[in-house]
């Protein structure tokens, strides 16, 4: 029902003035993303100094230069979500949504001087990121490379220059190249994402 929209893991907590401190910043600076900082294990929000990115050149730079790049320490104004639907797969989900927020963006503030306020991120082996198998990664990593490729290909956007056709069949391809995974067991637990994926393969591979 508001204006802006924030993710907490279950897992994870923030700091009581957590929330305050990036709607006071979205408000005074009229920002479509404002994000936390990263240090060591905390996602700690810095107060007195800020980036401000704009252009396309600058938030370019910004997904270079991030820490992190996940939604979660994030407020995130709703009007973009929007535009965004969130993605229905429930491993490295943020990836796509979060390229494609950004590219909607017309603001983006960094805090970055440190006071008292965290995200708490909490890190466990057992996790699904975690546990997850080298096939299972390279599965879905080239699910959302094939996503975000045909997003960009046909904006006038320097956002292409990331997931170019060369690119991205080499994401995807590297998954089907003999030997790389293991096809018949990811086939067997992930059947829908695999055939997604290999649909795209085909069509990817059609474009040259």
């Amino acid at each position: 029902n508001g204006d802006y929209i924030m993710l907490v893991d279950g897992d994870d907590w923030i700091t009581s003035n957590y929330l305050k401190t990036l709607y006071d910043s979205a408000k005074s600076n009229d920002a479509d993303i404002v994000t936390g900082h990263l240090e060591g294990n905390k996602h700690c929000c810095r107060l007195s100094d800020k980036w401000i990115f704009e252009s396309e050149d600058e938030k370019l730079y910004y997904l270079e230069h991030e820490s992190l790049n996940f939604i979660n320490n994030k407020l995130i104004k709703k009007s973009l979500w929007d535009k965004v639907p969130y993605c229905e797969k429930r491993y490295i989900e943020d990836m796509a949504p979060y390229m494609k927020l950004i590219y909607y963006a017309n603001k983006i503030v960094s805090l970055e001087d440190f006071k008292d306020e965290y995200y708490f991120y909490t890190k466990r082996q057992d996790s699904l990121t975690n546990s997850a198998s080298n096939d299972k990664n390279k599965l879905f990593f080239g699910l959302y490379w094939a996503e975000l490729y045909e997003f960009f290909k046909e904006k006038n956007t320097k956002f292409k220059s990331i997931y170019n056709i060369y690119k991205v069949r080499n994401v995807v391809g590297d998954f089907f190249y003999p030997g790389n995974a293991d096809i018949e067991k990811i086939k067997n637990e992930y059947t829908n994402e695999y055939n997604e994926l290999f649909l795209s393969w085909n069509k990817i591979r059609s474009n040259g």
